[in-house]
């Protein structure tokens, strides 16, 4: 699991890192990309902080609570659904879930699951980046259109005599 995390870790320091518009700070698709791993980030930070201070109590009252966190945050979800879409395109022969697929090594089946589950989360990186490029170009048009009245109200009038 911690190598395919790398493997992403690497993708991502490797794309950002290329010249092109990703490596420019001010270009809208690496604002768009930085807002997006923000949020993302967000998001993966409550679902720990959820987790951690539920392992605090260490009763079996919070046990439901963690598990019910743990299932639908969007890591658990992403898990789930890249078991799933495995299990249904019969990639390794028998079962991930029940532990009866002996013909593919564990490490192999626990890299492609969690390297297919960074794409998922990847995508969701995507898509939350393309909504923040639509924010960032309306907040950005806003403004320079309230500059340019600002300029133009400033202006003297010119008077033909």
């Amino acid at each position: 699991m911690l190598c395919g995390i790398a493997t992403f870790i690497i993708l991502y320091a490797t794309i950002t890192s290329l010249p092109g518009p990703l490596a420019d700070e001010n270009h809208v698709l690496s604002r768009a990309l930085k807002l997006g791993a923000k949020i993302r980030a967000w998001i993966s930070g409550t679902t720990f902080l959820l987790i951690g201070s539920s392992l605090l109590f260490l009763s079996t009252a919070f046990k439901p609570f963690i598990f019910f966190v743990v299932l639908y945050s969007p890591d658990g979800l992403c898990g789930l659904l890249a078991i799933g879409v495995l299990e249904r395109l019969r990639i390794f022969r028998g079962s991930l879930i029940h532990g009866n697929s002996d013909e593919i090594p564990p490490f192999l089946q626990i890299y492609t699951t969690t390297v297919f589950e960074g794409f998922i989360l990847s995508f969701m990186l995507l898509m939350i980046s393309f909504f923040a490029i639509l924010f960032i170009q309306a907040r950005d048009r806003k403004k320079i259109f309230l500059e340019a009245h600002a300029r133009a109200v400033s202006l003297p009038a010119e008077h033909s005599d």
